[in-house]
């Protein structure tokens, strides 16, 4: 791979790079994304149709069978991990090809999917890492504010009898695992070029995720946020779109937004993923990272 300087890591830089990677291999990245996601969203539609609940339009008729159906949860676990095979698939594929445009290389569609292919019971264990992890912490959250939301509405009806042990200890969980997540997703924000690129295990990678973003997980935290707030926006607007009237338009929108950011999120995370390592191991040249 040729030589190529690589900038220090700022927000505006790392946005920037990537926006511009995304823009500039648009088709060839959109072509990575789609040799993923058209097999394995073939394979999850006909274990959709064909699995032991029967999808009737929006609506999905359980099997009337009294009891729990193990067979039936064992099913449904297997297409929820082959789903998230899939992604995981898709984000080292295109992790692989935005380094590859960061550094100054043509993106090749074929490498990166063998790269995906290759790294992929390592790709699938860190995003279950991740997911579990996350899980947690998400569910933690909301469990308090559910306890607080309550709490807070019997002591507006009810004045006194007012908890304020139980209001504190709800609110104190429910921030300190808000902290957490936000935490563990802002270190963990480049563990997927890690995996994609040295071929980090799935503890690995989120161990030299940590390390890279030490130091600059304020300026991570921002991105991230800023990210989010597109996503929030895109949200809203195919809402709205949907509410006026135009349903599909609205839904086909969407579908293409949520695959957009996904990519944006992608190339961005590999640009910050290029510029933390050469700050941090003092690479100037992006061929460093495909040794």
């Amino acid at each position: 791979m040729s030589r190529r300087a690589v900038p220090h890591f700022t927000i505006g830089g790392v946005i920037g790079a990537g926006c511009s990677v995304l823009i500039r291999d648009f088709l060839r990245l959109l072509a990575i994304g789609l040799a993923v996601a058209v097999p394995v969203g073939l394979v999850l539609a006909v274990a959709i149709l064909e699995g032991p609940f029967e999808a009737g339009g929006a609506v999905i008729r359980v099997a009337p069978e009294p009891g729990v159906d193990i067979g039936a949860i064992l099913y449904w676990l297997a297409v929820a991990l082959l789903f998230l095979a899939g992604y995981a698939a898709a984000l080292t594929a295109l992790t692989h090809g935005a380094l590859q445009a960061l550094g100054g290389e043509p993106v090749g569609i074929g490498v990166s999917l063998r790269v995906a292919i290759r790294t992929l019971p390592k790709a699938f264990g860190a995003i279950l890492v991740y997911c579990l992890v996350a899980g947690i912490l998400l569910v933690a959250v909301v469990w308090c504010i559910v306890a607080l939301s309550t709490e807070l509405s019997v002591a507006w009806r009810l004045p006194d009898f007012i908890d304020y042990g139980k209001l504190a200890r709800n609110g104190g969980i429910g921030l300190v695992g808000l902290v957490l997540l936000l935490l563990f997703m802002i270190a963990s924000w480049v563990f997927v070029p890690a995996l994609a690129v040295e071929g980090a295990g799935p503890i690995r990678c989120f161990r030299r995720s940590f390390a890279l973003t030490k130091g600059r997980r304020w300026k991570v935290l921002a991105i991230v946020v800023l990210l989010a707030v597109v996503s929030v926006g895109s949200s809203l607007l195919t809402g709205q779109i949907q509410q006026a009237g135009a349903v599909d338009l609205g839904a086909w929108l969407d579908y293409a937004l949520t695959g957009l950011q996904t990519a944006l999120g992608v190339t961005i995370s590999a640009a910050g993923y290029q510029r933390l390592r050469a700050e941090k191991e003092g690479g100037a040249d992006l061929a460093q990272v495909f040794d």
